[in-house]
């Protein structure tokens, strides 16, 4: 009986699925199935006019470099017009784009480029809050009507002193009270992150279609999706009960990560509203021909609240066409071989297959420390994304291995990290957001030599994409761009399996073979700190074909299954050439 209501929910997903799309002409659905992603901070991608700061205009200078390097999608964190208190987080409109990365010709360029070169470009949209500097905003403050209720405002308690004070006692994520007083309104209103990013009422019908109007605006412009920024944060309890102490923390009742966040993170009512906007997305397509429009999500959130972003387990509604899969973010060096069969297992048994696997944000993002700083064998990690089935993801500068940059408090940036140097170390997500490492010529080839918004970071000198970008060097580049093109290869290799013998001696072994060819590829890698020769590969032969930088084998050589052995960390690709040896002697 489980197994007959498993695939009666699949069928039905999959009929949701096709209806959404039936009345459609000429619209090419899941494009983005094997993509990979690339995300590009833009204030740190390319810096076009040396001023500092990255732009659209180095986004458009790099396109070349992007589709040489395979990458098939370009994500960019925001370049609306924003006072940039978080960086672009902080929207003051959402139809201009911001003088710190150009114009919106530079924006109908880019789009025009991208297109020439087969790269679709997915925008950050942030529908959670805008900046306390928009119009609506504005407008709310002073009560015009029909903008009074564009934002969560609530009245003031009054305590035995006669003192006013917040409605409850739920925190920003950025710490301290999530709600700040507005003098001139004489209410409340809330903000889950930095006081200047008020909370938009998105319980609010006009508020709703504002947001699909800036998402129509964009699609009509040319975008082909939307990475819907906080979505766990959109709807908190209307009751605004207090949520509860988490047991075991420190006794700090200022700081957010003390508290179980059951009223002010993953609603219901958070998700029943993205099922609003997908919705939304779908009739657009409906109306549209050429490329699926898309919106993908941020949501940190336990595996099962995850897999309701989606859509609802029994496909009645859909959610995003597909939310980042953020479970080896919290990866070490320290990992083991069975922390990922895990996760890759989970993933592979629990999605409903009619939805999409990703191993999106999976290493890094403009908000946790670089995985070559965090893991160490970026080559093997970069092998892992690529090798599994799905949509890969990278964060700009993975592909040379770049890591964390040096930045002190004076220099740094990050709103949640600056305003306390003795803590600015352990919080701070500048690091991972220094300039690319383009040579190791000054400011690292980022711009022409004026100061940069955040330091170069030292290590551009030899680590850096000019140096590893030479023909016949193997390196974390020429890996990288070797890993995209068998992603293309593997599209059809979607019998995937990880073999517990081997992780239960540190060796992630992962197979990938397809119902339609006689043939396999197989992925090892050495998570261990020593040689290992416990890699259960039986009497076969197998072509390597790609290696990682400290590999002893060559790309294209052919070795012996039973006398396989991985230096410490060592990471190799191998499709099996057994019946082409045999055919050669």
């Amino acid at each position: 009986y489980d197994i007959y209501l498993r695939y009666k929910i699949m069928l039905k997903v999959l009929l949701v699925s096709v209806l959404s799309f039936a009345l459609t002409t000429g619209v090419k659905t899941k494009w983005y199935k094997n993509s990979i992603f690339y995300q590009v901070y833009p204030r740190s991608f390319k810096d076009s006019n040396n001023d500092g700061t990255g732009d659209i205009g180095g986004v458009i200078e790099k396109l070349d470099y992007l589709k040489y390097s395979g990458v098939t999608v370009v994500w960019m964190s925001p370049i609306f017009k924003s006072p940039q208190v978080d960086h672009g987080y902080d929207i003051s409109d959402y139809y201009s784009i911001d003088p710190t990365y150009g114009t919106m010709n530079d924006l109908t360029e880019l789009l025009r480029k991208a297109r020439e070169l087969n790269i679709m470009i997915i925008l950050d949209m942030v529908p959670n809050h805008t900046s306390d500097q928009h119009h609506w905003f504005e407008k709310s403050v002073d009560r015009v009507p029909g903008y009074e209720d564009y934002y969560v405002w609530i009245d003031a308690k009054v305590d035995e002193n006669g003192s006013k004070q917040p409605p409850n006692k739920w925190l920003s994520v950025f710490s301290n009270s999530a709600w700040s007083w507005n003098e001139k309104r004489h209410q409340y209103y809330l903000h889950q992150f930095d006081p200047s990013q008020p909370d938009l009422n998105l319980r609010n019908p006009a508020v709703m279609d504002e947001i699909k109007r800036v998402l129509a605006f964009y699609f009509n412009l040319g975008v082909d999706g939307f990475r819907i920024d906080a979505a766990p944060y959109l709807i908190e309890d209307e009751y605004l009960r207090d949520e509860p102490w988490l047991p075991d923390t420190n006794n700090n009742p200022n700081y957010w990560e003390n508290f179980e966040h059951i009223y002010t993170k993953d609603t219901d009512e958070s998700i029943e509203l993205l099922y609003e906007l997908r919705s939304f997305v779908d009739e657009y397509n409906r109306g549209h021909s050429g490329h699926e429009k898309i919106i993908v999500t941020e949501a940190y959130a336990d595996f099962n609240k995850t897999l309701l972003y989606y859509g609802k387990s029994d496909g009645s509604k859909l959610g995003a066409h597909f939310t980042f899969n953020f479970e080896f973010v919290g990866l070490n060096i320290n990992t083991t071989a069975n922390d990922v069969r895990e996760i890759v297992d989970r993933w592979n048994k629990n999605l409903n297959r009619t939805y999409i696997l990703n191993w999106g944000d999976i290493l890094g993002n403009h908000d946790n420390h670089r995985a070559a700083t965090r893991l160490g064998n970026i080559d093997g990690y970069n092998m892992l994304i690529m090798f599994l089935p799905g949509i890969a993801e990278t964060y700009y500068g993975e592909e040379i291995g770049q890591e964390n940059g040096e930045v002190e408090c004076k220099d740094g940036t990050d709103p949640k990290a600056i305003h306390n140097c003795e803590t600015y170390h352990l919080i701070t997500r500048d690091y991972e957001r220094t300039p690319f490492q383009w040579d190791n010529t000054l400011n690292a080839g980022f711009n022409n030599g004026a100061k940069t918004w955040l330091p170069v970071s030292a290590k551009h000198r030899v680590k850096n994409w000019a140096a590893q970008n030479i023909q016949g060097l193997r390196s974390h580049y020429s890996i990288y761009r070797n890993l995209a093109k068998l992603k293309q290869k593997l599209v059809d290799y979607d019998k995937v399996s990880i073999d517990g013998f081997s992780a239960s001696h540190n060796v992630l072994h992962i197979t990938r073979k397809s119902e339609n060819k006689n043939e396999s590829y197989v992925m090892l890698f050495n998570m261990n700190r020593s040689e290992q020769k416990k890699v259960l590969l039986r009497n076969r032969f197998f072509e390597v074909c790609i290696s990682s930088v400290n590999s002893k084998y060559i790309d294209g050589e052919t070795v012996y299954g039973g006398k396989f052995v991985l230096l410490p960390q060592e990471s190799v690709i191998l499709s099996d050439a057994t019946e082409r040896f045999r055919l050669r002697i």
